[in-house]
Order: structure tokens, then sequence, then C-alpha cells
């Protein structure tokens, strides 16, 4: 009974358009790992209810006369429980992280389906024993409200909108290192730090997955397609299932090619506002670097305008190579120009370079030039704006490279900045 009463908690936790969410500003992303206990505990008790079942006709003497009276018509709660049990089996093992990561796109496919068909079966094998069907149309209840309360988070069900029922225009780019940007010129607003879900129907048609929006929902960047409109850029580097997709598409149609995209969002963001904080410092891999995009840009927006307590804002980027820059071109110049100034330092580490002992940069060391030759075109007329420079620590030799956005005590416009790489520092 236990097991049951779980439900409309497990069911809640797993809404993306939650009561929790809203009471407790706590993002559904965050309340899902409380979704997936919920699952986990049910499961257990699920087994301890029928473990016993199954033991104690055989142990005690006339235990099966006695559970026989469970009979009912043509129902025996023996086999309605293994009808239940089953699916909330599958649920359970095919949630875990090492076989849902191997296996997402065969996840997300099945695990709605699988759930309706364990309620289903729920129904049948409690049949209301100790009132508990109050439990599973409660939850049914809570199933149906937040379904409904998705339609206000997706973009073509708002008929003041104009992808009223049809979706937004949407252009794919190929980035440097096979990455894909996608441009969605919307009505809806973000925050820094959420994402979405993207469904595009002319590249696959029943998925939909989640991407962090990488721009800045503000006036100061306004879309070509008019004043009310923001373009949502999401990058990605692709993989299998649909981020895959994508890129063929993309590379099949052409870059003058436009999507219908459907957006279900946005979700997720900051609880705390970065600009109350003195000192902030972001972290970012690969391609992960398109969750702290957007936060970066509206901190050094709001440091500029006056309106943050940050005094510095330190950005660490690890990437492969150095062409992964190429993602944030625009980026990194607004970051330059717009930044007060001492205010932001910028360090980037290339962990597929060689690492070489000298900083000189010569032919032997392609790595080296080649980010040269992308820094300069990133930060190009740096010298005549702002002072870039290194400054080792005191006693250690220079295993990193850093670009400070902060004027010198004795500028040198002339003096072109020095740029080079290295591999990251082996512990």
């Amino acid at each position: 009974m236990i097991a049951v009463a779980l439900m409309p908690w497990i069911v809640a936790l797993s809404s993306k358009a939650n009561l929790i969410s809203l009471m407790t500003g706590i993002g559904h992303e965050r309340l899902n790992v409380l979704h997936r206990w919920g699952g986990y505990l049910c499961l257990f008790l699920s087994l301890v209810h029928m473990i016993p079942f199954y033991i104690t006709p055989v142990w005690e003497n006339d235990g099966l006369q006695i559970y026989g009276k469970l009979r009912t018509g043509n129902l025996y709660i023996y086999a309605s429980g293994l009808a239940a049990f089953a699916p909330l089996c599958f649920l359970c093992v095919h949630s875990l992280p090492v076989l849902r990561n191997r296996m997402y796109e065969l996840f997300v496919t099945l695990h709605v389906p699988v759930s309706i068909v364990f309620l289903g079966t729920l129904f049948w094998h409690c049949r209301n024993f100790l009132t508990s069907w109050h439990y599973l149309f409660s939850t049914v209840g809570i199933w149906l409200v937040s379904y409904f309360a998705r339609l206000f988070f997706l973009n073509w069900t708002n008929p003041f909108r104009l992808s009223w029922l049809i979706g937004e225009e949407s252009a794919v780019t190929i980035l440097p290192e096979t990455a894909v940007k996608v441009t969605i010129p919307t009505q809806m607003r973000w925050k820094p730090g959420q994402y979405v879900y993207l469904r595009m129907p002319g590249i696959s048609f029943f998925e939909n997955h989640p991407f962090t929006v990488a721009s800045l929902c503000s006036d100061d960047f306004p879309s070509e397609y008019g004043e009310e409109y923001r373009d949502m850029i999401l990058v990605f580097r692709p993989f299998g299932g649909f981020t895959g997709k994508v890129l063929d598409t993309a590379l099949e149609k052409g870059p003058y090619k436009t999507y219908r995209a459907f957006i279900d969002g946005p979700y997720g963001g900051m609880r705390r506002e970065m600009a109350s904080f003195d000192d902030v410092v972001f972290f970012a891999g690969g391609s992960g670097i398109t969750a702290i995009a957007s936060q970066l840009l509206d901190l050094i927006k709001r440091m500029r305008d006056g309106k943050a307590l940050t005094r510095t804002v330190r950005v660490i980027w690890a990437l492969k190579r150095p062409e992964t820059m190429e993602w944030f071109k625009e980026e990194l110049r607004i970051c330059r120009e717009y930044a007060p100034p001492g205010s932001v330092f910028c360090q980037f580490y290339l962990t597929a370079a060689k690492r070489h002992d000298g900083t000189t940069i010569t032919r032997s060391r392609p790595h080296s030039t080649v980010l040269h030759d992308r820094m300069n075109d990133v930060f190009q007329g740096v010298a005549s704006k702002r002072h870039s420079a290194f400054i080792p620590r005191k006693g250690t030799a220079p295993r990193k490279r850093g670009w400070n956005f902060c004027p010198p005590s004795r500028p040198h416009p002339a003096t072109p900045p020095k740029l080079s790489s290295l591999a990251l520092p082996r512990p």
C-alpha cells in the first residue's frame, strides 16, 4: 500500500511543469533525482509486498487455501501482481545511469508508454482494496494537470504569437569541429542558464531533446525578425540519435534550408543571481561553454550598467583544439569591448595540444601557430583597446596562457598580444 501511495509523488516529481517547482523554486531537473529514487523505493516496497505472497503458502499449513480466497471471478491476484511488477522492474532497470546514457533514445521513447502500462496494471491489481484507487486517480490527475500546464511553455500554443500551431523558423549552421548551431528567432523569453526542449519535425518527428540556450535574451541583442523577436541560439556537438540527424540533414540540405522548430521551455536556470557575488569563476570543458555563455554576457551587461556587485570574472575553458573558439567568437569580442577595465580574465587550455618547454612559435609547433592565428582573429585590435598579457606566478614555469582585459600601467598600443598554447599541466 505504501508503494501505491508513492505514485502521486513519483509522477509529480517527474513533471517539467509542476507545483513543487512553483512553490520551492527548485527546477524539475533537480527534482528528477527524487523522482528516480522514489521509483527505486517503490520497487523495493513492491518486493517486500510480493515475496511473502509466494513464500507463505508454501511454508505454512493451509496457506494456499487462505490466499485462494483472494480469487475474485476470473481475476487472480498473483497474475495481476506480476503484470504490474514487470513494467515496474523495466522502468527502474532501464533508468539506471549506465543503461540510460548508452540507450538514451530508447529510454525517451519507452519510458512514458511503459509508465502508462504500469499505472493501468496497478488499477487492475489493486481492485480498490483499502481505497487504493484514490492514490491512483490522484496520480492520473497530477499527470494530466502537468501536461496541461506545459502548454504555457510551448512556443506554438499561444494564439497571440505568430508561431501559434506552426512553430518557429530555424536555421542550422555547421561550426568548426563539426559542431552545430541552431538559430531560432522567437517571441519566447528566457533567462541566462536556462534550457529548452527542441523538436524539429522535418528532421525527426518524435524526438524532443534538451539544449542549453547559449544566447542572451536582451534588448541589446535584437533579432533581424523584428523588435519583438530574440535569436535563441543552441550550440551542441553531434553524436548519435537526434543530434547526428541534425548534422546529416544540414550537410545534405545545405546552409540555406530552414526548418520548423517547436520549443518546450524554458526550464531550469540559476537560483541565485550571479551579479550578487563579488568574484565569479566560470569553468567549462568543450561544448560545456554553452552553459555559461549567456550567463557571462548577462553578467558583463549588468557590470557595465552598474547593476552588479561583481568586481572580477574569470572564465576557464578547456578545449581540445583552438578551432572550437570560433563557436563563440562574437561573445568573446563582446567581452573584450564592453567589459569594465580590469574585470574579466579568460584562460584557455588546449587538451589535445603537444607539450613544449619553450614559448616561441615555430613551424614545428603547429598547434601554437594555429592558436596564434585564431586568437589574433578573435581578439583583433585588442592591443589598441586593452592590454593583453600573461603574468605567470612567481617561482613557477608558465603552464597556461591567460588573457587579461585590464589596462596596463604603461600602455603599449603598438605591441601585439603574445599568444601561445600548451597542453594541460599533468598532475
